[in-house]
């Protein structure tokens, strides 16, 4: 292995490492994902799907990029994490 592709491993095993410690911090007990779609049956099976992957999986869901943007900023405005 030369120099370059040791540099490159050492950054990646520093981001999993770094993305490791965020999934598992205490700040943030659950995670929150917005699903956006059009239709409400892709809308229930995501969140369902997201679910059982994870029962920490908090989901809004958005019919719309409009109404998911004004989802996002309204939860900007009260929520820290």
């Amino acid at each position: 292995m030369n120099s370059e592709e040791e540099d490159i491993r050492e950054e990646n095993l520093s981001k999993i490492s770094l993305h490791d410690k965020i999934r598992k911090s205490s700040l943030c007990k659950h995670s929150k994902i917005l699903i956006v779609d059009d239709c409400e049956f892709n809308l229930k099976c995501m969140e369902m799907i997201l679910q059982n992957i994870d029962a920490k999986y908090i989901c809004d869901k958005a019919r719309n990029g409009k109404e998911a943007i004004d989802m996002v900023l309204d939860k900007l405005k009260d929520t820290t994490c």
